[in-house]
């Protein structure tokens, strides 16, 4: 597909949107008031407002390679600050999603030293830590549920998140996006429950 069919694809779907509904544009462009921060992962397949069926405006999103919380990456902090500070946002999605090449080139062996390399390594280490006799797709499977909980757990710490619970409700989510089902499934809270563990 080319530049100028995504253009006119842009077009007709502005089109359609206006046909639709005549304020939206003009809602949209007054600001935004997003209900929560999704951090995902960067694959084409998995685009948070598409699996949500959500409209413009309802999502604010940050996307990487295998939906990384990075303590040392600006470009997410800064995302989390707005996101906590000027939108105020009161829940947090962290989605992982099953067959995710960032997950399965942290299972591989010994790192090409590609910039993608050093990226992933934390969830290299988390690799570590799986029993090794396992089927590659129980263990890739596993790897993206465990990497799932631990950037809640690394998100929970964070002095951004522990200032904003401190003033106010924030709820944290861990989900897997089951690309062959096209299903969201629920982890757990932010607080380490079970899904369904929390009122």
């Amino acid at each position: 597909m080319t530049i100028e069919e995504l253009l006119a694809r842009n077009r007709a779907w502005a089109q359609r949107q206006q046909a639709r509904d005549p304020d939206m544009f003009r809602r949209l462009a007054r600001g935004q008031r997003p209900i929560c921060l999704w951090i995902g992962c960067s694959d084409s397949r998995v685009a948070p407002e598409t699996i949500v069926d959500v409209p413009p405006g309802t999502l604010f999103v940050h996307r990487n390679i295998a939906n990384l919380v990075r303590p040392t990456d600006l470009n997410f902090l800064s995302v989390l600050e707005f996101a906590l500070t000027a939108l105020e946002v009161e829940d947090i999605v962290v989605c992982g999603h099953e067959d995710c090449g960032g997950i399965a080139r942290a299972l591989e062996g010994e790192p090409q030293q590609a910039v993608v390399d050093y990226w992933l390594q934390p969830v290299r280490e988390l690799a570590a830590a799986l029993p090794s006799g396992e089927d590659q797709a129980v263990r890739l499977q596993r790897l993206v549920e465990l990497n799932v909980r631990d950037q809640l757990r690394h998100l929970a710490q964070l002095p951004p998140v522990r200032a904003a619970r401190r003033r106010r409700p924030l709820r944290l989510h861990g989900l897997v996006f089951e690309i062959s089902t096209g299903r969201l499934r629920r982890l757990e809270d932010g607080d380490g429950l079970p899904a369904g563990g929390r009122d």
